[in-house]
């Protein structure tokens, strides 16, 4: 067994990613990364017990993504993995948002995992790099400390077995076993924030500190702890400020929101945000100028907010509402 198939059953072991007779959906876009995937769970299958699908998502935003399909698609037929294929159906398909793309491929995902496929996970290619990307990326547009905490092997049915690998040991995997991929030309267009960071921020660390993709990973994972240990704060906080929710709308008290600590007031308002949106453009200047809105709170008064999003106060009272869902109501 190749050493770095190795190291990832040791990762999965650890974090107890999987279990004997799990059917796993390997997510592979036809990339180093991706094919790694495959091939290093093609290895595991009958050690671990595991039924592998292989599924493939073409966002239609680049004219060689057929090309893209048919190279997974025979990857798949030539080692007798089922296949799964799903593409973008959105009316407009040009110029959509990285986050847009991402919601459509994840659309495709859950169709996956609630089909009568037995499916327990779907494995995706994250690896170290990744996180290291991410962290510096969610750094420089001033994310909050859930922000920057890393990508997590597991969040709900989604794995990401390769987080213990480097890109370069990826790729010199795939060289040793003699396994081709493709590559996607768009990766190197540095007007894209993340691969302006992969390209050449990244390099120019690693002059710095050679083993800078561990150091950010070792970060990454010390701010999870970090966040996981405010979430459990929060858990128990919110309940007891919370008078009022629906799908559209919180009210919880001034009075009890003011007697919390000023470093847990910001998490608290994100966390009572994201319960009605995705939130994920509220930055800390909008948090800051809630809390002074909250704390000075003198007759009713609003603030408009990213995503539709609204504070308003009234009668020592703190409204949050998401004023899309009550168009669309």
């Amino acid at each position: 067994m190749h050493p770095i198939v190795q190291k990832v059953e040791k990762y999965i072991q650890t974090n107890q990613l999987i279990k004997s007779g799990d059917t796993i959906c390997l997510a592979v876009s036809g990339g180093a990364d991706s094919v790694a995937l495959l091939n290093i769970f093609l290895e595991l299958k009958d050690k671990l017990s595991l039924k592998l699908l292989v599924c493939h998502f073409d966002h239609k935003q680049r004219k060689e993504s057929g090309e893209d399909k048919k190279f997974v698609e025979d990857i798949a037929e030539n080692r007798g993995v089922p296949f799964i294929f799903g593409s973008l159906e959105a009316k407009n398909k040009n110029n959509l948002s990285e986050e847009i793309l991402r919601n459509y491929r994840y659309k495709f995902f859950e169709k996956i995992l609630n089909s009568d496929r037995g499916v327990s996970s779907i494995a995706t290619a994250h690896n170290m790099n990744d996180l290291a990307e991410t962290l510096l990326m969610r750094l420089i547009r001033g994310s909050g400390t859930k922000g920057l905490s890393g990508i997590l092997p597991r969040r709900n049915f989604f794995i990401r077995p390769l987080l213990s690998l480097q890109r370069k040991e990826i790729e010199q995997y795939l060289l040793d076993i003699k396994v081709t991929y493709k590559t996607d030309q768009s990766n190197l267009d540095n007007q894209f924030l993340r691969n302006k960071i992969r390209n050449l921020i990244l390099p120019d660390l690693q002059k710095i500190n050679p083993k800078i993709i561990q150091s950010l990973a070792k970060t990454a994972d010390s701010l999870t702890k970090d966040y996981n240990l405010i979430n459990s704060i929060l858990e128990c906080s919110i309940p007891r400020l919370i008078d009022q929710q629906t799908d559209q709308k919180i009210v919880i008290s001034r009075k009890k929101f003011i007697a919390k600590s000023k470093n847990l007031k910001t998490h608290l308002l994100l966390s009572l945000f994201s319960k009605i949106s995705p939130a994920k453009d509220i930055s800390s200047i909008h948090l800051i100028n809630s809390i002074k809105l909250i704390e000075k709170g003198e007759g009713c008064k609003t603030l408009p907010l990213p995503h539709s999003l609204r504070l308003t106060l009234k009668n020592d009272k703190i409204y949050l509402l998401n004023e899309n869902i009550n168009k669309e109501k």
